[in-house]
C-alpha cells in the first residue's frame, strides 16, 4: 500500500508541480522502517482459534486474493489523494515558513498515515483494535516509529522565526489519523 503510494506520487508529482514530493533517501526509508519492522511486527501476531477453523487455501490460489487487492488499491489511492491535497491547497501551505519546512511537514504526514494505515492492515474487521495489547512487538513498533519522528520535528523546528513546534506537529499528523477507517 505504502509503496504504492509513494511510487505513484514520485511518478505524479513532476505533473502537478511538485518535482521531487519524496526524495530517494526518503523512499528507501519509507521501505525500510514501513516493510521490514512492519514484517517483524506482524510476524508475532497472536495465533486465533478463528484462523485455525478457515478452510485451507489451495496450493494453486493467488497469495493475493480479491479482497486484499482491493485493500491495497483503495488504501493506496486514499494516502495518494490525501499527500496531493497537502501538497497542493494553498490552505495548508499558507501554514508553513518555508518550502523546506513545508516538505518536512509532508513527509511527516505521508509516514504517519503510513504509520497508521498498519491498524487497517492488522485485521479486516471493523474493531481494528481488537487483541492489539496482545501483540507487544506491534505496539513497539507504533511507537518507535511515531515517536522519534515526532521528537525530530520538535528538534529540527526550533528556530526564533518559525511557528511553534506543536502547531507543525499539529498541522502534519492530525490529518494522518483519518486513515484508520
Amino acid at each position: 500500500t505504502i509503496n504504492l503510494a509513494a511510487t505513484s506520487l514520485a511518478l505524479i508529482g513532476p505533473f502537478i508541480g511538485v518535482p521531487s514530493p519524496i526524495t530517494v533517501i526518503q523512499m528507501l526509508w519509507i521501505n525500510m522502517v514501513m516493510d521490514t519492522l512492519a514484517g517483524l511486527a506482524f510476524s508475532y501476531e497472536v495465533p486465533k482459534k478463528e484462523y485455525m477453523m478457515e478452510i485451507p487455501k489451495k496450493r494453486d490460489e493467488s497469495i493475493i486474493n480479491r479482497y486484499m487487492l482491493n485493500e491495497i488499491v483503495v488504501s493506496s489511492i486514499y494516502l495518494l489523494g490525501v499527500s496531493i491535497l497537502f501538497l497542493k491547497l494553498p490552505i495548508i501551505g499558507n501554514m508553513f515558513v518555508n518550502k523546506e519546512h513545508f516538505m518536512t511537514a509532508f513527509f511527516t504526514l505521508f509516514i504517519f498515515l503510513a504509520v497508521n494505515n498498519l491498524f487497517n492492515t492488522r485485521t479486516h474487521r471493523l474493531n481494528i483494535f481488537n487483541h492489539i495489547l496482545e501483540n507487544k512487538p506491534f505496539c513497539l513498533k507504533y511507537s518507535s516509529t511515531a515517536n522519534p519522528l515526532t521528537l525530530g520535528i520538535f528538534k529540527s523546528n526550533n528556530t526564533p522565526n518559525n511557528p511553534s513546534s506543536f502547531e507543525t506537529i499539529s498541522n502534519a499528523s492530525l490529518p494522518s489519523f483519518a486513515v484508520i477507517i
